[in-house]
């Protein structure tokens, strides 16, 4: 079953969705501040990268192709050139995104740690805490509370963080490996 979203999209004889980006020279593509970088290690233009993450998004599991039509092809910019420059920015934006996930990890970690050293102090002091003077017992359940804040707060990012970054993950890499084809517009 086709999903109504891949109606917008061309096919091409191999049954591969086609994404097609059409630019008047190949600069247009990429982020005009690395002017003095070579092309396979330039940003793509913001807009191009946005554009091409919405549509793999948008196509799913679908097996795509990306497609780019250029009006004044520039013969010192070889078309493999062009492909390696986008698939260098979204193994860049891959790895960025792992780097991300680790750090997510690494705070759950340390909350879920400190969560649990605290509630482990609490029920070792909780014998004492009904004799204790009151700024202690108070002090006693503001322990108890923070513990489970820790743990809340860890596990809840952990849940509600990780999807989003691994959907991410999985479009970036899928347009790192997607077979680019540049031609004239």
């Amino acid at each position: 079953m086709e999903l109504p979203s891949l109606s917008r999209y061309e096919q091409d004889p191999d049954g591969r969705v086609v994404i097609e980006v059409a630019a008047r020279e190949a600069r247009e593509l990429f982020n005009r501040f690395d002017r003095f970088a070579p092309y396979p290690k330039k940003d793509l233009s913001q807009d191009l990268a946005d554009y091409l993450v919405d549509c793999a998004r948008e196509i799913g599991r679908a097996p795509f192709r990306i497609q780019i039509l250029l009006d004044e092809p520039n013969p010192a910019l070889p078309d493999p050139d062009i492909a390696r420059g986008l698939h260098g920015f979204f193994r860049h934006q891959a790895r960025q995104e792992r780097r991300l996930h680790r750090r997510l990890l690494r705070r759950f970690l340390l909350l879920t740690g400190l969560g649990l050293l605290l509630l482990a102090g609490t029920i070792l002091l909780s014998p004492y805490a009904t004799t204790a003077p009151l700024g202690l017992r108070v002090t006693f359940e503001g322990l108890v509370v923070a513990a489970w804040i820790a743990l809340w707060e860890g596990t809840s990012r952990l849940l509600f963080e990780t999807p989003p970054i691994r959907q991410n993950i999985r479009v970036y890499r899928r347009l790192a490996e997607a077979d680019v084809r540049v031609g004239p517009g």
